[in-house]
């Protein structure tokens, strides 16, 4: 055999355009994975659990979520850094890592959930394990002063992963607000922040006054921390990744050397 050297040269492929859209396609995916729950599915969920299940759920999902948040918008800034360079980004890198969330936040829940779970639990065996006893305390038809202090455990948990999201979007809206001062002193466009709200929607309001009116006062503290999650997720942070993926698009920025 004849070894015949060739002068041919193979370049490698532009690694910059496959970051980019690999980029592009990670921001555009849609949200399937630890999807926020619905108001039917919560109001099974916490009917058939007693108003447990979903405090035990919710904030593994959202610490999942937010994990993968804060990866994709690492991931974008790293993208931008190369185009404008890294002094610049500086600020808003800051501010993603002050929104990173805390493990604590989903451990202080469970334990309030623990707490209301110990509390079913001792009053099941005082009523001598029946069923229909236990029903009744959490819908206030009996055992009033153990279904003061499981209500109000129950809202205390779900009060608190509200205030936990709330925060979170108030820390990635403050990201947003130093990413545009960036884009916009570069002479980019900068990108519209939308805000989730309080969590109150009428659906789910609605679900939780009925709720109320059923003996489960803690079921409107349930329902608007359902709604804030899921309306973060599947709307303020949808439409932030999609604006992010323009900007990974957007030829005015492409043309600034990598």
């Amino acid at each position: 055999m004849i070894f015949s050297p060739t002068q041919w040269i193979l370049q490698p492929p532009d690694r910059g355009e496959r970051f980019d859209e690999a980029l592009t396609r990670a921001l555009n995916r849609p949200p399937n994975r630890h999807r926020p729950w619905g108001i039917a599915q919560t109001i099974a969920g916490a009917t058939i659990t007693l108003g447990l299940l979903p405090l035990f759920i919710w904030p593994k999902r959202f610490w999942d979520n937010t994990n993968l948040e804060q990866l994709q918008l690492e991931t974008f800034l790293e993208w931008l850094g190369r185009k404008y360079g890294d002094e610049k980004i500086a600020v808003a890198r800051e501010a993603l890592e002050k929104a990173r969330c805390s493990r604590w936040n989903r451990v202080w829940i469970w334990s309030i959930a623990a707490g209301v779970l110990a509390i079913q639990i001792y009053f099941f065996a005082q009523s001598g394990f029946q069923w229909r006893a236990l029903i009744q305390m959490n819908y206030a038809r009996h055992g009033l002063g153990f279904h003061a202090l499981s209500a109000g455990l129950l809202s205390l948990g779900y009060f608190v992963h509200q205030v936990q999201i709330a925060r979170h979007a108030a820390r990635i809206r403050i990201f947003v607000d130093r990413l545009n001062e960036m884009l916009t002193a570069s002479g980019s466009e900068p990108i519209p922040w939308n805000s989730p709200g309080l969590g109150l929607r009428f659906g789910w309001t609605l679900a939780g006054i009925i709720g109320v009116l059923c003996g489960a006062w803690w079921a409107i503290f349930a329902t608007t921390a359902g709604a804030l999650q899921r309306r973060y997720f599947l709307r303020t942070n949808l439409l932030l990744r999609r604006d992010l993926a323009r900007l990974v698009n957007d030829p005015s920025i492409n043309s600034k050397e990598d």
